[in-house]
Order: structure tokens, then sequence, then C-alpha cells
């Protein structure tokens, strides 16, 4: 009778690669399943100082500019900020914030609250 052979854990290299490259096939089948046509793909946020994650996405899209919404004027950390600042409109405003043909919820509904503390 053979025995079994532990399982060895994966390195935190190997986590992040995996990581990284589950990422970019997430971006492409997304922009597979929801863009007619990509002339420049535009990041922000963190990511974008993450120098494998930008080259597998450029080897991703070989044929689209890859760049930062920096070459559009703004900041890469500007856009949770102003989604933030959107959502929280759309919430005071009583305007629903979700898509559901995009998100797979039944219905759109306000998101969000608004509570008074004491």
């Amino acid at each position: 009778m053979q025995r079994s052979q532990a399982i060895q854990p994966l390195q935190p290299v190997d986590v992040q690669t995996i990581l990284c490259q589950f990422t970019v096939k997430i971006i492409q089948a997304d922009i597979q399943r929801y863009v007619k046509k990509l002339d420049a793909l535009f990041l922000c946020g963190g990511g974008v100082h993450n120098v494998f994650l930008i080259q597998q996405i450029k080897q991703a899209f070989p044929s689209i500019p890859v760049k930062t919404i920096q070459a559009l004027g703004v900041p890469v950390y500007y856009v949770e900020a102003a989604i933030f600042a959107l959502l929280a409109h759309y919430r005071t405003q009583h305007i629903t914030g979700n898509i559901p043909s995009v998100t797979g919820a039944k219905q759109a509904v306000i998101l969000g609250g608004c509570y008074l503390s004491a």
C-alpha cells in the first residue's frame, strides 16, 4: 500500500499569481460579455501599481491600448470616491442605484440608508 503524499500549501507568490490571473480572466470575460467595441482599456485604483497584473492585462488585450485613467486627467484613486459620492446622491434623491440586468437583482432599488445618531 502506497502512502499518500500530503498536499503542500501554496507559497504566497503562487497565491498572488493565481489571483492576478483570475482577475484578468474575469476582466476578459466581462468585456466579451458586455462590450461590443473596445478602443482602449483604462484602469484605476491600487491595482495600477501592480506591474505583474498590468503586464497580464496587456497580454490579454494585445491590440488594445491599456492605460490608467490618469491619461484622461483623472487621478487613479478618485474613481471609488466618485462612485460613492454618486451613490450617496442617488440615495438622497431617491434614485435607484442598481441595474438588475447587470447585477441579477430582481428589481431596481434605492441603495444605502440615511441614519441619525444622537
